[in-house]
C-alpha cells in the first residue's frame, strides 16, 4: 500500500425514524435524499462512490474513496500523490485501538490515558486501514495487484491464519506440535523448516524492494545500491516459493495439469490459468516427494 494513492472505505450510518412507521422507511428515506444530493454534485458527498442499505433495517452503508495529500517541493504544491498508508502508519496505535478500554490502559496517568474519543479514532483507524479485507481492497483499486494475485494472497492469509485462530485447524497444528522427535518423521520437519524459511525469505524480499524503492524515487541510487544484491539473493532462496509475484516450479505446472485433466474428466469448466494450491504445507510436502523422486 506504499504505492497506493487512492483508497475506500465503508461508514455505516444508524438511522433514527421521527415521522417514519418503520425503521426501513426511514433509512430509505435518507438513502434517496442522500443519493439526489450526490447526484446533484453537493460538496460534502464527493468522495461517496455508493450508498446501499446496512445489514440492519436502520443501517445505511456509504463507502468513500479519497486520494492522500499532494506532495510540496520546495513549498510548491505538486500533481505528485503522497499514499495515505505513509501518514497513517505513524498515526495508528494498536494499544489504544484494541486494549485502551482496559481499566489499567485507560486510568494510566503515566501513559496520559485514553479518552473515549481518542480510542474511537484508533478503532476507525484499523477498520478503515488494517482491517484485510479494506487493505485487500485498496490493493486492487490501486491496481497493485490483479484479481489472480489478490486470490493468491487470500490463501497465504488464510493459511496464515490458522496458527493464530482458534479452530479445529489450529487443534490439529497443536496436536502435531505435542509428536516427540521419535514419533515425527524427519521429513516432516524438513517441511516446516522450509515452509518457514520460504515464508521469511519472501516476505523480507518483498519488504525490502518496497524500502528500496524509496530511495530510488528520491535519486539516491548510491543507498539503493547498498540493498539491491540481498533483494536479488533472497528471490533466488525464495523462488521455491509460488506467490503473487514470481514463476511455478516444475512440479507445480506438472501438478496443474495432473488437477486440470480431473477437472475435465468432472465435466468442469477448465481455465488458461495454472492451478494455484490450496495448502501451502501440504503443497510443500508433494513439492520435497517429487523432487526426491525426480532426484532434483
Amino acid at each position: 500500500m506504499f504505492y497506493g494513492n487512492k483508497y475506500r472505505h465503508p461508514k455505516s450510518y444508524n438511522i433514527q425514524k421521527k415521522t417514519s412507521k418503520t425503521d426501513r422507511e426511514a433509512r430509505d428515506a435518507t438513502m434517496d435524499e442522500w443519493k439526489k444530493l450526490w447526484k446533484q454534485g453537493d460538496s460534502r458527498l464527493r468522495d461517496v462512490i455508493s450508498i446501499q442499505p446496512g445489514k440492519s433495517d436502520n443501517v445505511m452503508k456509504v463507502i468513500y474513496e479519497i486520494e492522500g495529500p499532494k506532495l510540496k517541493r520546495n513549498g510548491v504544491l505538486t500533481e505528485e500523490i503522497i499514499p495515505i498508508y505513509n501518514g497513517i502508519l505513524e498515526q495508528y496505535n494498536p494499544d489504544t485501538a484494541h486494549i485502551g478500554k482496559l481499566p489499567f490502559m485507560k486510568n494510566n496517568s503515566l501513559m496520559g490515558g485514553n479518552s473515549d474519543k481518542g480510542i474511537f479514532l484508533q478503532k476507525t483507524i484499523y477498520n478503515n486501514f488494517f482491517y484485510i479485507d479494506n487493505m485487500l481492497r485498496n490493493l486492487r483499486i490501486n491496481n497493485l495487484v490483479n484479481e489472480r494475485q489478490l486470490e493468491i494472497i487470500k490463501i497465504h492469509y488464510n493459511f496464515l491464519s490458522k496458527y493464530v485462530h482458534v479452530g479445529m485447524d489450529s487443534l490439529e497444528i497443536w496436536n502435531d506440535s505435542q509428536k516427540s522427535d521419535y514419533e515425527r518423521k524427519n521429513y516432516e520437519q524438513v517441511i516446516y523448516r522450509n515452509m518457514i524459511f520460504l515464508y521469511v525469505a519472501k516476505l523480507f524480499h518483498l519488504y525490502l524492494k518496497v524500502f528500496v524503492s524509496s530511495y530510488v524515487n528520491d535519486r539516491n541510487e548510491l543507498k539503493a545500491m547498498k540493498y539491491n544484491k540481498i533483494i536479488q539473493d533472497l528471490e533466488s532462496l525464495s523462488k521455491d516459493f509460488w506467490f503473487f509475484d514470481n514463476e511455478p516450479t516444475e512440479y507445480d505446472v506438472k501438478n496443474s495439469e495432473y488437477l486440470k485433466e480431473i477437472q475435465k474428466r468432472m465435466g468442469k469448466t477448465i481455465t488458461n490459468n495454472l492451478v494455484y494450491y490450496d495448502n501451502p504445507l501440504e503443497r510443500m510436502k508433494m513439492l520435497i516427494s517429487y523432487r526426491k523422486q525426480m532426484k532434483i
